[in-house]
């Protein structure tokens, strides 16, 4: 249907009348650009997070957004949200854009639950379900705990325990409800997600360990990253105690 230049029905004519077409359509522009903002949000939480830079033997992951199990490639890149499964006499290496570094052991299942960097300030979670996980923080990430230790973290959380590293390296074990954790370098904090008042703070050298679904953290005593993932014997009481550094042996890589 063609409409004449000079109709009356081609435009409103008054100034009130244009108001009225604006109340009646502002309402769908608006719901349009909120629906935009989402859909731009959604783009940036899908943003990968970092890639895959070692890998041996056999591998899985669950992408959770698209609910797939694939085979892990060297390369591939990482998701929040992704859940590693590496099998027997299998290994990954996962390298974070903000030069993080999450190392997965044989028979091991951890999730990546948690990442945002904004230049400033760094948060990290990895829950690890079973097996054993190795994280080494960045020199960056080193500087920024140094100038402001509670708005960056670096944690892992099973079941039972929560460990963070404050620039430095640790191992993190978990079977049968009990979590391991030895630091190769530098120190951190472990504590009970039950009972968050009650933070052990660990340091190089030294490992700790939750037991139970209500335990503390046990007193750092000296060992090696052995004690972690149930390779060795837990060191008993009798040990040394304290969070002092210590020169033993560092643990290697997993």
């Amino acid at each position: 249907m063609s409409v004449e230049h000079g109709s009356e029905q081609s435009y409103p004519r008054s100034q009130e009348q244009r108001g009225d077409v604006m109340k009646k359509t502002s309402p769908a522009g608006f719901l349009f650009a909120v629906f935009l903002v989402l859909i731009a949000a959604v783009a940036v939480d899908a943003a990968p997070i970092g890639k895959i830079t070692r890998m041996e033997g056999r591998v899985d992951v669950l992408k959770t957004g698209l609910r797939v199990v694939k085979s892990v490639s060297l390369g591939d890149a990482v998701d929040v949200g992704d859940i590693y499964r590496a099998k027997t006499n299998s290994r990954a290496e996962i390298t974070f854009f903000n030069r993080n570094i999450l190392r997965i052991a044989p028979a091991t299942r951890v999730q990546i639950s948690k990442y945002s960097d904004d230049g400033m300030r760094s948060n990290q979670v990895m829950k690890l379900e079973r097996g054993k996980v190795q994280a080494v923080s960045s020199e960056e990430f080193a500087k920024k705990v140094s100038s402001f230790a509670e708005g960056n973290t670096f944690e892992v959380h099973t079941p039972n325990a929560v460990a963070g590293i404050r620039g430095s390296g640790m191992t993190v074990g978990f079977a049968q409800m009990i979590t391991g954790l030895f630091f190769s370098t530098g120190k951190g904090y472990f504590y009970n997600p039950s009972a968050p008042a009650r933070v052990v703070n660990v340091s190089a050298g030294f490992v700790s360990f939750v037991v139970g679904v209500g335990g503390a953290p046990s007193q750092p005593v000296r060992g090696n990253v052995s004690y972690v993932g149930g390779t060795g014997t837990a060191p008993g009481t009798s040990g040394p105690g304290g969070t002092g550094t210590s020169n033993g042996s560092s643990g290697s890589a997993l």
